[in-house]
């Protein structure tokens, strides 16, 4: 593994990581504008005895208050995220020790596919990796992932498996051969392949690279990293708006 590159110099979790430090300066601002409604309602209130003004700062307050709540589970998220894109690149790097001609690509975004969290190109193709940090037991009910957790099941907003699929789809019609990965770090999961996409925890991620057949020269594992660094794009700055 060769790690002068400058696409593989990347770091894991950064985007999400910078993510999360937008998020959580907005939930300061947001914290900051509701103490001050607060204050100033209390104030209102003692002073001018104006029940409407008082009244309608005190909902402002509580809204902000609301908000702030809202905002703080999303830097929660991103946080959550971006150790488990380190956790999974940590032991990526592992298993490439013993594993020769393989190359790691972290938080790389691609012209018209989107953002991959990792990517390898080796001996036997490509392999994209998605990881996620939801918690529970897995279950699959009709296509959908869904975790069993104590307070009941939750099915995620985001089809994680049909997002996945589509950047490996997006890479195929370059002619390139790939293997769409799905790992979950902090969830049980019973590795199997679920339309299209082989899913999996860290403890079973070297199956993906073993699994498949096939041996590209070295040569050719060049020309697929040419045809990715032509297409990889600067990482954009992360959006407090991101719904990541």
């Amino acid at each position: 593994m060769e790690d002068n590159d400058e696409l593989e110099a990347n770091a894991a979790g950064a985007y999400v990581r910078g993510l999360a430090k937008k998020r959580r300066l907005t939930a300061l601002n947001l914290g900051f504008f509701s103490i001050f409604f607060s204050i100033v309602a209390m104030v209102a209130a003692v002073v001018f005895r104006d029940v409407f003004f008082t009244s309608a700062l005190c909902l402002l307050s509580i809204f902000l208050g609301y908000r702030l709540n809202q905002q703080s589970r999303l830097v929660y998220n991103a946080r959550r995220g971006a150790k488990a894109e380190e956790v999974v690149s940590a032991h990526i790097k592992e298993l490439l020790r013993d594993r020769e001609g393989w190359h790691l690509f972290n938080n790389i975004l691609l012209k018209d596919i989107g953002d991959v969290d990792h990517l390898l190109v080796g001996p036997k193709g490509i392999v994209i990796i998605e990881t996620k940090s939801q918690q529970g037991t897995m279950m699959v009910s009709q296509g959908r992932i869904g975790f069993r957790q104590p307070m009941g099941i939750v099915w995620p907003k985001k089809d994680f498996v049909a997002q996945t699929r589509s950047l490996a789809d997006a890479l195929r019609a370059l002619d390139l051969t790939v293997h769409p990965v799905l790992c979950f770090t902090r969830a049980e999961v019973k590795p199997m392949k679920l339309r299209g996409v082989y899913i999996t925890d860290v403890a079973h991620l070297a199956n993906e690279l073993d699994r498949h057949e096939g041996k590209l020269d070295e040569a050719k594992v060049h020309e697929i990293i040419q045809k990715i660094r032509a297409i990889a794009q600067p990482q954009k700055s992360p959006s407090s708006s991101d719904n990541r």
